[in-house]
C-alpha cells in the first residue's frame, strides 16, 4: 500500500542515467570514457576531496589510460555563480574538451552541471534558472559522489547561488544529467563525521519529502521507499560507529533518494532550510535536519495517509531520535537564530519553489509557525 491518494494519477518517468555500483567500481572509469570517445576531460572537484587524495586517484586513472585531464578544484560548499564562471573560464582556456568528470559531494556535482551549461550553451548561469533553457547539446559527464547525501548525481538540476543577490537558483535540463554515475562505497569513508551526518540526514529528508509531495507517483515512491529502508539500516552505524560495511547501503540510499526527487519533487523542509543557509551560512543538511520534524508534524496532521508505506511506526519520533544520535542540532537556537529573525525567514521560505509541492499548502504564516516550532 502506498501513500498516494490516487496511485494511477498521470506522471512521466524519464530514466536515462547509467549507474555502476559496487566496491572498487572507480576502476570502470576508463572503460566508460572509452564508450564516450572522450580523451580530454574536465575534472571538477573540491579542496577537501583533493586533500583526501581521491582527486589524485581519479586523475591517475585518467592519465594511466592515456587521457589528458584539466583540473578544477575551486568548488566551495553552496557554489555560487562566480564559481561557475571561474570553472568555465578554466575549461575554455584549456581548449577543446570531450567530457566532464565530477568527483565530490553535491557541490562538485552541481558545479560540474553549471559549468557544462556555460561551456556548451554560453551566457551566464542566471540564464538557466528554471528548467529546459539549454538549446544546444551538452558534454557527456560522469558523476562520482564521495559523500552520501544530496543525490545530485541522480538529478537534472544544479543548485547555484547568485553571487550578487544570494538567491538560490535551481537550474535544470535533461541534457545536464550525468551519462554515468559511479557509486563506489570505498570513496565515502574519509569525510568528517559531521559532514557524513549532515549529508546523510539530508538524504533521509529527500526520501521523506519526495514520498509525500504533491508530485509523488508510484515510481518516485518506489525510489523513496527503498532509499529510506537503506538509510534507516545503514546511515547511523556508518556515521556513528564507523562501520564501513554499511557505506554501500548509505551511498545507494542517498542516490535513490536523489532519483526520487528527479521523478517528483521536495517540500516544506527544504523551503525552510534554504533561507537559513542564505542568512546564516548554515550547512544545508544541518538546516534541513532542524526543520524536517516540524514539517512532518504539520503534514501528519492533515495528510497522514500519504506517509503510509514509508515507515512502520512513529516516523516523527524516529526522525528526531536519528537527528540526535547523529549529533545534529535540534533547534534554530542551536544555529544562532532567535525569535526576532522568524518573520524575515518566513517571508523568504514562502517564496521558495520547493514549498509549492508540500502536501499541506504553506504560506508566510505557516512558515512562521514552522520556524517557531523549531526554535
Amino acid at each position: 500500500m502506498c501513500g498516494l491518494t490516487d496511485p494511477l494519477s498521470a506522471f512521466i518517468f524519464d530514466p536515462s542515467i547509467r549507474v555502476v555500483c559496487g566496491s572498487g567500481c572507480l576502476s570502470e572509469l576508463p572503460t566508460i570514457l572509452d564508450d564516450l570517445n572522450a580523451s580530454r576531460i574536465l575534472l571538477v572537484s573540491d579542496p577537501g576531496v583533493a586533500a583526501a587524495g581521491i582527486t589524485d586517484r581519479v586523475q591517475s586513472s585518467l592519465s594511466d589510460s592515456g587521457r589528458e585531464a584539466v583540473l578544477f578544484t575551486d568548488v566551495s560548499e553552496n557554489p555560487t555563480s562566480d564559481i561557475i564562471e571561474k570553472g568555465t573560464e578554466a575549461a575554455r582556456s584549456a581548449g577543446s574538451l570531450d567530457a566532464i568528470v565530477a568527483v565530490g559531494g553535491g557541490s562538485a556535482m552541481d558545479s560540474a552541471k553549471g559549468i557544462n551549461f556555460l561551456l556548451t550553451n554560453g551566457g551566464r548561469i542566471q540564464d538557466y534558472y528554471g528548467f529546459g533553457k539549454a538549446e544546444s547539446s551538452m558534454l557527456p559527464s560522469v558523476g562520482i559522489p564521495t559523500t552520501a547525501g544530496t543525490g545530485s548525481e541522480a538529478q537534472s538540476y544544479a543548485l547555484i547561488s547568485d553571487a550578487e543577490t544570494h538567491v538560490k537558483m535551481v537550474c535544470g535540463d535533461r541534457k545536464a544529467r550525468f551519462h554515468t554515475v559511479l557509486l563506489d562505497p570505498d570513496l565515502i569513508g574519509s569525510a568528517p563525521q559531521s559532514v557524513k551526518a549532515a549529508a546523510g540526514y539530508d538524504a533521509v529528508a529527500h526520501a521523506v519529502e519526495s514520498y509525500v509531495c504533491t508530485k509523488a507517483n508510484p515510481v518516485s515512491q518506489m525510489y523513496a521507499r527503498e532509499a529510506f529502508t537503506l538509510l534507516e539500516r545503514g546511515l547511523e552505524p556508518f556515521v556513528c560507529d564507523g562501520k564501513e560495511n554499511t557505506a554501500g547501503d548509505t551511498l545507494l540510499g542517498a542516490h535513490l533518494a536523489g532519483a526520487a526527487i528527479e521523478a517528483s519533487m521536495l517540500g516544506g523542509a527544504h523551503a525552510c532550510a534554504n533561507p537559513l543557509t542564505t542568512a546564516y551560512g548554515t550547512v544545508h543538511g544541518v538546516a534541513v535536519s532542524v526543520m524536517l520534524p516540524a514539517v512532518v508534524d504539520l503534514n501528519l496532521n492533515s495528510h497522514r495517509d500519504r506517509y503510509v508505506g514509508l515507515y512502520d511506526g512513529d516516523l516523527l519520533t524516529r526522525l528526531r531520535d536519528l537527528r540526535s544520535r547523529l549529533g545534529l542540532p535540534g533547534s534554530l537556537r542551536d544555529l544562532g537564530v532567535d525569535a526576532g529573525a522568524v518573520g524575515d525567514l518566513a517571508k523568504a521560505a514562502a517564496e521558495q519553489w520547493t514549498g509549492t509541492f508540500n502536501p499541506t499548502p504553506i504560506d508566510v504564516d505557516v512558515c512562521r509557525s514552522l520556524y517557531e516550532a523549531s526554535l
